[in-house]
């Protein structure tokens, strides 16, 4: 009778473990990409800055991207860059496709969907990593690295650019993190496996510079920087039922066809 009781309770334990981490795997995962820059116009410095939310389940993906039709005054605006603009109409659109598929769908602001090309989507977002030279310079040995002293792994690696020239950055950093390490987006593939890590962020760093004879404006310091943060599992509910009418749509579109 022990023995019997014993197996049950092995097989209950068993159970549990599957339905753990068949739960786990179910998860809404979430991250934000971030960028932040700046652009030079008419002899004025603007900020240029970027924010997609981006959720995965199962072998799905949807980029939560911001729709900003017209400010205050009722101007329209460029839906690419926001400069500097806080009184914009904002809504927002919902990209989603299957992992291995060219194509997906996107759930408008006016709540249709729309069939759309993933490249194009990736080029339009700037989400195309591998097609900018910037995401995978080599540049050899960094000047300074830093080193997690509990687990001995690369933080951050910090590189003087010899290049001098007045639109030229004076430092690179690389920051690395393993708590990221699991989630299926990358800056470069190569950069994670060398540093056994997730390369999380990349920053640029202009230093000041006066007034040129080109007659640019003033440059104090300043970071432009590309990363990707865990973002508020608050959401997590709110996507899985985008995901659920996302596969139900694609159900749909394919029984059409």
């Amino acid at each position: 009778m022990m023995i019997i009781n014993r197996i049950l309770v092995l097989l209950l334990f068993l159970a549990g473990c599957t339905q753990k981490q068949k739960h786990s795997n179910d998860a809404v995962s979430m991250i934000t990409y971030s960028s932040y820059g700046f652009t030079f116009e008419s002899g004025k410095i603007f900020e240029v800055k970027n924010s997609i939310d981006i959720a995965y389940y199962k072998d799905y993906i949807v980029y939560k991207t911001t729709v900003i039709s017209s400010n205050a005054g009722g101007t329209s605006l460029n839906t690419d860059v926001y400069l500097n603009d806080t009184t914009g109409i904002k809504s927002y659109q919902y990209y989603f496709f299957k992992k291995g598929e060219k194509s997906g769908l996107v759930l408008t602001d006016e709540n249709k969907w729309k069939v759309f090309k993933q490249d194009t989507f990736l080029k339009l977002e700037g989400l195309n990593f591998n097609d900018y030279d910037f995401f995978k310079l080599d540049l050899g040995k960094p000047d300074k690295t830093e080193i997690n002293p509990k687990t001995k792994e690369i933080e951050i690696e910090k590189f003087e650019n010899k290049l001098k020239g007045e639109n030229e950055p004076d430092s690179l950093y690389r920051y690395y993190s393993k708590d990221l390490s699991t989630i299926d987006f990358s800056f470069n593939p190569e950069f994670d496996a060398r540093a056994h890590s997730k390369l999380y962020k990349i920053g640029v760093i202009h230093y000041s510079t006066p007034k040129s004879a080109s007659k640019s404006p003033d440059r104090k310091r300043r970071e432009s920087f590309w990363k990707i943060e865990k973002s508020n599992s608050n959401e997590s509910d709110a996507f899985l039922k985008l995901f659920n009418r996302f596969i139900a749509e694609k159900e749909r579109v394919n029984k059409t066809k």
